[in-house]
C-alpha cells in the first residue's frame, strides 16, 4: 500500500511540475529527502528543464534546491552542467552553496580544485552542514547516519569520486569503530580528499 501511494504521489508531483504548478514550499521540504527525491528524479527527463525554470527563478531557496536536486539523472545535459559550475563559482551564502554542491559532485570529471573548495566549505560550516545532511540523509537522527551512508555508497549512480562526501558525513556517527571500518575500505580507491578524511577521523 505504501509503495502504491508513493508511486501515485510521484506521478502526481511530476504532472504538476510539467504543468508548471509551483508546489508549496512546505510540501517541497517533505518530498526532498530520500526515498521520495530519488523516485522523482527517476521520472525527470531533459525536456523538464524548461518546466523547472519557474522553480529556479524563485526567491524561495527551498524551490531552487528542489529543482537542482531533480536534475541529478540528467546531469549530462550541457545546459545543466554549465549552470551548476556557474552557480558554484558565483555562490556566496551557505544556502546557495548547499543548493549546488551535491549535484556538482555527481560529475566524474570534476576538478580537484572544486573538490577541495567543497571540502573546505563543509568543514568551515561543519555544525550547520552536518545538521542539514543528517536531516536529509539520515531521517534527522545522528544514530542513523552510518547505516545511511553505507547505503548511499552502494548506489551505482554516483561516481567513486563522490564517495568522500558520504564518508565525511559518516564521521559524525557516534559509532567511531564502525566509521573507521567504513573509511578504511576506501584506502586504495584514490578518491578526492581522502587524506583529509583520515586526518579528521584519527583526531
Amino acid at each position: 500500500m505504501e509503495n502504491e501511494l508513493m508511486h501515485y504521489a510521484t506521478l502526481k508531483i511530476i504532472d504538476d511540475i510539467r504543468r508548471e504548478v509551483v508546489l508549496p514550499s512546505k510540501l517541497i521540504k517533505e518530498i526532498s529527502s530520500v526515498p521520495m527525491i530519488d523516485l522523482l528524479r527517476d521520472q525527470i527527463v531533459e525536456e523538464d528543464i524548461d518546466h523547472l525554470k519557474i522553480y529556479m527563478m524563485s526567491k524561495d531557496n527551498a524551490l531552487i534546491q528542489f529543482a537542482i536536486a531533480l536534475f541529478q539523472n540528467i546531469k549530462d545535459s550541457p545546459q545543466i552542467k554549465k549552470e551548476l559550475h556557474l552557480l558554484w563559482k558565483n555562490s556566496i551564502t551557505f544556502d546557495e552553496k548547499m543548493n549546488v554542491m551535491f549535484r556538482l559532485l555527481d560529475y566524474p570529471d570534476l576538478s580537484k580544485e572544486i573538490h577541495i573548495s567543497i571540502y573546505d566549505f563543509t568543514t568551515q560550516n561543519w555544525d550547520r552542514w552536518i545538521k542539514e545532511c543528517v536531516k536529509w540523509q539520515a531521517a534527522d537522527d545522528i544514530n542513523n547516519v552510518l547505516d545511511a551512508m553505507k547505503t548511499r555508497l552502494k548506489d551505482k549512480r554516483f561516481p567513486l569520486n563522490k564517495a568522500w562526501v558520504y564518508l565525511l558525513m559518516a564521521t559524525a556517527s557516534p559509532d567511531r569503530e564502525g566509521c573507521h571500518e567504513l573509511i578504511n575500505k576506501y584506502t586504495n580507491k584514490e578518491i578526492p580528499n581522502f587524506e583529509k578524511l583520515l586526518e579528521r577521523i584519527n583526531n
